[in-house]
């Protein structure tokens, strides 16, 4: 597990495991936890730049049949983020 807010390194890394996934499914999960650090979450962002940024994630990666999609941690953060 690594945390990255660097959407090129986050689809990299990704599309590198889905390469090497023996057939496994894989998701990527993104950060918007407030107490992380703005390198490692987009709780700093708001709500609309990490939409934003995970729609654009989710659009890349799916061309994959492998991928399952976006994962989001957490909610509670998530609603507490600025719009």
């Amino acid at each position: 597990m690594i945390y990255t807010q660097n959407a090129n390194r986050a689809r990299e890394v990704t599309q590198r495991l889905l390469a090497q996934s023996s057939g496994l499914h894989v998701g990527l999960a993104q950060s918007i936890e407030r107490q992380l650090s703005k390198e490692e979450s987009s709780f700093h962002q708001g709500r609309s730049k990490s939409i934003e940024r995970w729609i654009a994630l989710l659009s890349d990666l799916s061309r994959n049949p492998l991928f399952t999609g976006v994962i989001v941690q957490s909610m509670a953060d998530y609603q507490q983020a600025k719009p």
